[in-house]
């Protein structure tokens, strides 16, 4: 699997008062995904500044995806962590993190003692 950047079509919701807007991106690195995910909170903010960030693997096309939040972030935080600069930062490390031998398997050496 090759490296990229893709996203999903932007999702549009409600009605003519107000409108709620949603996009996705993920970075793709091999098996491992960083999916960022951003909203306007229903309408209430002028950007798409609420968000969450979070971490998943997939072996191939034909596989599901795997949650990998905790291998960075620890325990509790499986359905995402907050869309900050540091959180961000945190999980494209974790992106970009090469794996050989024995670390290569279906499990990360990354541990949240070395955050």
């Amino acid at each position: 699997m090759a490296s990229k950047i893709f996203g999903h079509e932007p999702l549009v919701s409600g009605g003519d008062d107000r409108l709620s807007f949603a996009i996705n991106v993920t970075f793709q690195n091999g098996e491992k995904m960083l999916s960022l995910a951003l909203d306007d909170s229903c309408g209430r903010m002028d950007v798409l500044g609420r968000g969450s960030i979070a971490l998943f693997r997939q072996k191939d096309f034909k596989s599901c995806t795997t949650e990998a939040t905790e291998e960075v972030f620890g325990p509790g935080f499986a359905s995402g962590v907050s869309n900050t600069l540091d959180n961000f930062n945190k999980a494209m490390a974790w992106l970009n993190r090469i794996e050989i031998g024995l670390a290569a398997q279906s499990t990360s050496t990354f541990r949240v003692s070395e955050r």
